[in-house]
């Protein structure tokens, strides 16, 4: 009895926590269509019409440190996006290219029924802040939507400061 409990048990688990993957197009930094790979989670429960994109940091989306975060956020309403912007840090692309990545997953939540384009929020971590914090900018919405689409809200969690700090002071180069 105990073991089929376990199992009935673990099934749940799976089910109320399944991710689907997804392939959405964005145009890149160059304007050049390109696709990216990420995983969805529904609201476990009821909805609340809000969505947010969890970005990895750069050990890579192999990691898997944002499914933690997209568990915690399906159980409390959101649809969760987490882009696989590269598996590994040696996949790494320029951070121009993530961050379209990060506004294609905008305009791909944006368009799904369900969910409220206003109520779209972004989270990154490490590496992932950094393009959190420059998807929240007014140019990422003008250059990647045409001003039509802005995150509600940016999470920087655990973000790279000195990294944030240069760049602000142009010792990095031009995103």
């Amino acid at each position: 009895m105990k073991t089929y409990l376990f199992w009935v048990a673990l099934i749940f688990m799976t089910v109320s926590h399944a991710q689907e993957v997804v392939t959405y197009e964005y145009t890149n930094h160059e304007g050049k269509i390109q696709s990216i790979e990420a995983s969805v989670r529904k609201p476990t429960g009821a909805s609340n019409n809000k969505a947010i994109v969890i970005l990895h940091h750069a050990g890579g989306w192999a990691e898997g440190t944002t499914s933690q975060y997209a568990q915690m956020f399906s159980e409390n309403g959101y649809v969760t996006l987490e882009p696989r912007m590269f598996n590994m840090r040696s996949q790494m692309k320029n951070s121009a290219e993530h961050l379209a990545q990060a506004m294609g997953g905008l305009a791909y939540l944006a368009s799904q029924p369900g969910i409220n384009r206003e109520k779209i929020s972004v989270m990154g971590l490490s590496f992932g802040s950094w393009i959190a914090v420059y998807a929240g900018t007014e140019w990422a919405s003008q250059k990647f939507t045409s001003g039509k689409l802005k995150f509600n809200k940016i999470a920087p969690l655990y973000a790279v400061c000195w990294l944030l700090e240069r760049g602000t002071k142009k010792e990095l180069g031009a995103l």
